[in-house]
């Protein structure tokens, strides 16, 4: 399973990446939007790990929620969980209403992002072998 992480912090990158990477997922990691997005263009992910406050404007949602629809933009069944330390139900929403999969408040629990991660992975396999069987009985 290959999972992107998109996270300006350093530090919590780095710990993201190696619990995932722990836990048996080959994991790619962006330290902005426009690193995310290229990533995104190029490789196939199972799910998308994703800051909302990114660079240049970190105290805001925006960066983040473009990045989303662009991925989404992408490939529309694109997982992708939101963790933002604006935990605020209006983040929340936004996200949401934007495609995100789920949402996690920071500081993230990674015995949480982990039960996330491996629903949303079960959920992308489901449909690919849904969309796999669909092709197959159209021919």
């Amino acid at each position: 399973m290959r999972i992107l992480v998109v996270e300006d912090d350093p530090d919590l990158n780095r710990q993201i990446v190696a619990a995932l990477g722990d836990a048996g997922y080959v994991v790619d990691k962006a330290m902005d939007g426009e690193e995310g997005h290229f990533l995104g263009e190029t490789e196939p992910y199972d799910a998308v790990v994703l800051d909302l406050g990114l660079p240049p404007s970190p105290n805001t949602p925006e960066e983040g929620l473009s990045v989303l629809s662009g991925l989404l933009v992408l490939d529309r069944q694109a997982k992708v969980i939101v963790a933002s330390g604006q935990g605020d139900r209006q983040n929340l929403l936004r996200a949401v209403g934007a495609g995100a999969y789920d949402f996690l408040v920071k500081p993230v629990d990674m015995d949480e992002l982990g039960l996330v991660l491996k629903r949303c992975v079960h959920v992308a396999q489901l449909e690919r072998e849904y969309r796999a069987l669909q092709e197959s009985t159209r021919a």
